[in-house]
């Protein structure tokens, strides 16, 4: 199988902004390949790099993450006003298959082969590392979350719709859902306890014109 690589970009700005000025962004990059299990070989997505920067108070905060290969780590590199969100270390990755970064859940449940296997098997819950590619700023941000730049979550069908397959991605006690299209597409992403949703603008057009 060929390594390909899946990169993922975002920027958030106030909509009313015409500079455009960036309240947050990020980059992430992760390699498509194959590895190797007891049941054989199966697709997963090599988490590579990540670089993250938010503005809070108006001061800004970067980190980024880069996998160091031979020695099985993760280099957190950060930069930010505050001493103790400054430097460099090293985090030894934790077992396991599928590692996903936070801002690219769902791109990795569909080119790890996730989607497919938990539309086939709808009571599979499926084991994946998420990689919080925002830290260790996640803790200004949200609410209830450990810090930890590593969290275990399941991944699984919650429900199908007649159109869309609603997943449900549950880590530190909370539960992400993020709906696709039958093709596989991302239409709509909500996490009910932090108060956040994102929809495609397809997804943003048709619930505008149900409501006229």
């Amino acid at each position: 199988m060929v390594k390909t690589k899946l990169v993922t970009r975002y920027q958030i700005s106030l909509p009313n902004d015409q500079n455009k000025k960036p309240l947050e962004k990020s980059i992430v990059v992760a390699e498509k390949g194959m590895v190797k299990t007891k049941k054989g070989s199966q697709i997963a997505l090599r988490p590579m790099m990540s670089q993250y920067t938010v503005w809070l108070e108006g001061k800004k905060y970067y980190t980024q993450l880069k996998t160091l290969v031979k020695q099985k780590s993760l280099e957190i590199t950060m930069d930010s006003p505050e001493s103790r969100w400054k430097g460099r270390k090293v985090v030894r990755f934790p077992k396991g298959i599928n590692f996903c970064y936070f801002s690219q859940i769902a791109e990795c449940i569909a080119h790890s082969g996730i989607l497919n296997k938990i539309i086939s098997r709808p009571h599979t819950k499926v084991p994946v590392t998420v990689i919080w590619d925002n830290y260790p700023y996640l803790l200004e941000q949200f609410t209830n979350i450990q810090d930890s730049v590593f969290v275990n979550a399941e991944v699984y069908l919650d429900e199908e719709e007649k159109k869309l397959y609603r997943v449900s991605v549950d880590l530190s006690g909370q539960s992400i859902f993020y709906h696709f299209s039958k093709k596989g597409e991302l239409v709509k992403m909500s996490w009910v306890g932090q108060g956040v949703t994102i929809m495609s603008p397809s997804e943003a057009a048709r619930l505008s014109s149900d409501s006229e």
